[in-house]
């Protein structure tokens, strides 16, 4: 009988031995592995939902071991996190009960696949100071993968648990993605779903019992899938990779921005400040291409390629400062990405986090409120920019009212203000730059009340004195 000597155990610290099943037909266990399993007292699984598990605990207990199983914990803890919790106690509990004797106690833990991919409990034992943990690789999910698709992982490849991506979708990157852990239909039906959400850039092969003779790989996304599949178990991933990468199509942009900047004589003259003016150009072109679609009774390939034309001249001056922040040593386009998603995560809470937010209203006082901790400023009206259009300027002022509790007066009130204050303008005879002011911004909130934008509708408005203009420009030709 094989029994691990003082020296390959830490006397120090209570010792566990933690060995992976692997993911054939029956556990892969060395032979040297076995033999110190037989000479354990305790021996734990994490499940026995594995091929040749339970026919491997049989064959323990033989040897007068006592074996047990966490599958209970499953059933009856509310969540994963109580669950790995509770397994990490109870084998705490053992190994401490084990000393002062660690030579003699020998408690051996066993998962399926390797220990090292994807085992939560035994990264939580790993990292307890108390516990020394010595790991026993085996083969996992993944090398059984890359084996049955071909992958190589030096292209790229990003791994994650099924219920990690579901609720952080923008893990998935330009790489293949390989999702472990799809235990079970309901999480697939909501992988997939996400996926349709996300759109049809995605393929995704279903892997189903890899290394066993019933395996399957197929297209999760066939109609033939769809309306017939073994159903996902314990032993199920996914590959979800991109048909086109979004990514890689930026990063070509972003090389082509850094040579425009090497090579050509324009671009190599440009700083921040020259171009400001060409920034708000493109700004307002693309106002002008979303004006053009609002007035549209419906969206056609026209109006919307003018808008993509419009953004993507928009996207070349947020390009060209990122390129020059890069030069200056402040920061590049990665930066930028990171610090706009780390905000985007911050400020929603009731997505990313644990925040329960039903109305919109909400959202809007939480991202405030969440804006001022974030910046350590002591005003909501801090960083409204000056230079904003009046109208608009107005209205972001009214609206960082509400959302500390500076409520104006109620629709029919506001427009009885407005009304009066018009009859006043009336009164005078004269034309009141202060009342009409007045009048103006009492428009403004009224608008705010309703939700509209108001500089919207004033830009519509006018945009019916321009049609007036050119059916009588026309008229006046023909004439």
């Amino acid at each position: 009988m094989v029994k691990l000597s003082a020296s390959e155990l830490d006397l120090r610290l209570p010792t566990l031995l933690v060995m992976g099943l692997g993911v054939d037909s029956g556990p892969s266990i060395p032979r040297g592995q076995f033999e110190i399993l037989k000479s354990a007292t305790r021996v734990f699984f994490r499940t026995l939902k594995h091929p040749g598990a339970a026919e491997l605990a049989v064959e323990l207990s033989t040897f007068g071991i006592r074996v047990d199983s966490f599958d209970e914990e499953y059933g009856s803890e509310p969540d994963f996190d109580a669950v790995y919790t509770s397994i990490v106690t109870k084998l705490r509990g053992e190994l401490f009960k084990a000393t002062p004797s660690p030579a003699v106690e020998t408690v051996c833990y066993l998962v399926p696949g390797s220990p090292l991919v994807a085992e939560e409990t035994v990264r939580r034992l790993r990292s307890d100071p108390e516990i020394e943990v010595r790991i026993f690789p085996a083969t996992s999910f993944i090398e059984l993968s890359l084996l049955a698709t071909g992958l190589d992982p030096v292209d790229g490849l990003s791994i994650i648990d099924g219920s990690e991506l579901l609720a952080r979708p923008y893990r998935l990157g330009s790489s293949p993605t390989l999702v472990g852990q799809v235990w079970s239909e309901e999480l697939l039906g909501d992988l997939l779903a996400m996926l349709d959400d996300l759109g049809d850039d995605f393929r995704v092969d279903y892997l189903w019992h890899l290394g066993l003779p019933e395996e399957i790989l197929v297209d999760a996304r066939s109609g033939d899938f769809l309306r017939d599949h073994p159903p996902a178990d314990h032993l199920t991933s996914l590959l979800i990779s991109q048909q086109q990468s979004e990514a890689e199509s930026v990063g070509e942009l972003w090389q082509v921005i850094k040579e425009l900047r090497l090579k050509c004589p324009w671009d190599k003259e440009q700083t921040h400040e020259s171009l400001g003016r060409h920034l708000l150009e493109e700004a307002y072109e693309t106002l002008e291409a979303l004006d053009l679609i609002a007035r549209s009774e419906e969206l056609s390939e026209s109006s919307m390629g003018h808008l993509e034309e419009e953004l993507g001249d928009l996207m070349i001056q947020v390009l060209f400062h990122s390129n020059l922040a890069r030069e200056e040593g402040f920061f590049s386009l990665g930066d930028l990405a990171q610090l706009v998603r780390e905000k985007l995560v911050y400020r929603h809470p009731h997505v990313f986090g644990d925040v329960e937010t039903t109305r919109s209203e909400q959202v809007v006082e939480n991202w405030e409120k969440l804006k001022l901790v974030e910046k350590g400023r002591s005003s909501v009206l801090e960083g409204i920019p000056n230079a904003l259009p009046a109208l608009s300027y107005a209205q972001k002022v009214i609206r960082k009212g509400l959302s500390v509790g500076v409520d104006l007066t109620a629709d029919t009130d506001l427009l009885q203000s407005l009304l009066d204050t018009c009859r006043s303008l009336y009164a005078t005879g004269t034309i009141d730059e202060e009342l009409l002011g007045d009048i103006i911004f009492q428009a403004a909130a009224l608008g705010t009340s309703v939700k509209a934008d108001v500089e919207a509708l004033l830009r519509a408005r006018t945009r019916k004195l321009v049609d007036q203009i050119l059916i009588a420009e026309e008229l006046r030709r023909q004439n």
